[in-house]
């Protein structure tokens, strides 16, 4: 069916109707996006492990330490939480031990830069630390973002210590997480859509009420909330209509896509969009 067979007002710009309903999408400066962005600032700039000694704020007024073991377990446990997953335990603590030692391990190099092997452990490590977070799958959408920060910064040393035969490497590792964050977005979006569940129709497709699932939990429209719904939406439905299917499968569509716009725009959009953008500024930054 087509949106111009619904509609009392026929606008070229509601043929692709959940658009309407997305909100506007922003930056939001919660910690670890803020950590994240800053990291991938610092990684465009070549600033390398500096960013490691402390992240500045910019309204803080003075340098931050932060504890990358924590922060990373931190938010592998919230995703948790927040799609109803177990995460294994051992495992992240064992994770987290390892990029603890990665970091106190730059930060002594950067101290010391004769001290080649601490950059080499931490090369490896980190290398290892992304194996592991692809395998949390969703859980790790985050937590990945912030350890392949890590990772470019250490390759950027690298490239420093032992010249350019190492941006190849640089490269790859870039290309690498902007696919793995891509799929793993994909996933999420599935993830988030297939909590709505079983759509239907009790009564006529005239004068009946539609019902869905979220979560397990039933909610239900009726035929006159469901007109006054696209009043308000500013596109009133034709007042002859006789079969509201149509309009309820819209609805239903456009529900789910508002849900996912403010989910993703706390916990998706700053590694999907932000730091996305940042990584492939470095990428064509390589020479």
């Amino acid at each position: 069916m087509k949106t111009s067979e619904l509609f009392e007002i026929s606008n070229e710009k509601h043929e692709t109707f959940e658009v309407y309903f997305i909100d506007e999408e922003k930056f939001l400066a919660i910690p670890w996006a803020v950590i994240g962005i800053e990291m991938g600032k610092g990684a465009l700039a070549y600033a390398g492990g500096k960013i490691f000694q402390s992240i500045y704020f910019p309204d803080s007024g003075q340098n931050v330490k932060i504890d990358f073991s924590v922060l990373v377990a931190e938010l592998v446990q919230k995703f948790g939480r927040l799609l109803k997953e177990s995460v294994n335990e051992n495992e992240l603590r064992r994770l987290s031990a390892e990029i603890e030692s990665i970091q106190q391990n730059m930060i002594h190099y950067m101290n010391n830069p004769q001290q080649e092997d601490r950059l080499s452990d931490s090369t490896i490590g980190i290398t290892n630390t992304l194996s592991k977070l692809k395998r949390f799958n969703k859980l790790g959408y985050q937590s990945y973002s912030i350890a392949a920060n890590m990772q470019f910064l250490i390759l950027q040393e690298r490239i420093k210590k032992y010249g350019n035969s190492e941006k190849a490497n640089l490269r790859e590792s870039i290309i690498r997480a902007i696919e793995h964050i891509d799929n793993t977005r994909s996933s999420l979006f599935d993830w988030h859509h297939d909590r709505y569940t079983n759509p239907r129709r009790r009564g006529s497709p005239r004068s009946g009420t539609y019902y869905y699932d979220f979560d397990g939990k039933t909610y239900s429209i009726n035929i006159p909330q469901l007109k006054q719904w696209f009043i308000d939406s500013g596109i009133p439905l034709k007042p002859d209509l006789t079969n509201f299917d149509g309009a309820f499968s819209l609805y239903y569509s456009a529900i789910k896509n508002k849900s996912w716009s403010q989910f993703s725009v706390v916990n998706i959009n700053p590694v999907s969009k932000d730091l996305r953008k940042l990584w492939k500024q470095l990428r064509q930054s390589i020479k």
